[in-house]
């Protein structure tokens, strides 16, 4: 009889702590910009729901890279409640497929560090703007001579189109 007590007993245990516990669940993990021209700035939200049934306290947010910059909306979700999670990703010297990620760490104890994740291809501004307008495009962007005498002249052509 005292075994059959106690295997109730732990079994009402292990069910209500089932019970009771934060559930971090984003809307989606991973998002793709897709093309984008370096030096842009561009930004996503990520939706972060809290499914359990205690209260989701969201610790802290941390980007992979300086070049991305992720705040949470808010750091405590009663049951059923939600936070967006904004993105920034700042583009400038970053060329080519990019492939970077957000860390949520949280109260959940099942997924106590969520990882979210966005990609994008940056591709490399090709056009030099002087001043506000007109657009130009130079057929070079710098040149080194190297070292020149004193009174010495050299020629260098660059073509500028609008």
């Amino acid at each position: 009889m005292k075994k059959l007590i106690v295997v109730y007993f732990l079994t009402v245990l292990s069910v209500f702590a089932q019970f009771g516990n934060p559930k971090i669940v984003p809307l989606e993990q991973e998002y793709n910009f897709g093309d984008i021209i370096e030096g842009e700035k561009v930004t996503h939200d990520f939706i972060i729901f809290n499914r359990g049934t205690d209260k989701l306290v969201i610790d802290k947010v941390k980007a992979s890279c300086g070049c991305t910059a992720a705040n949470p909306t808010k750091t405590e979700l009663l049951p059923e409640d939600s936070t967006t999670i904004q993105v920034e990703f700042n583009t400038l010297r970053r060329i080519g497929p990019q492939k970077k990620f957000v860390y949520v760490f949280s109260n959940d104890p099942e997924t106590p560090q969520l990882r979210l994740q966005f990609s994008a291809n940056v591709i490399k501004k090709e056009q030099t703007k002087v001043g506000s307008t007109p657009d130009l495009k130079l057929s070079k962007y710098s040149h080194n001579f190297g070292n020149v005498k004193q009174g010495v002249v050299l020629n260098l052509e660059i073509e500028v189109s609008n």
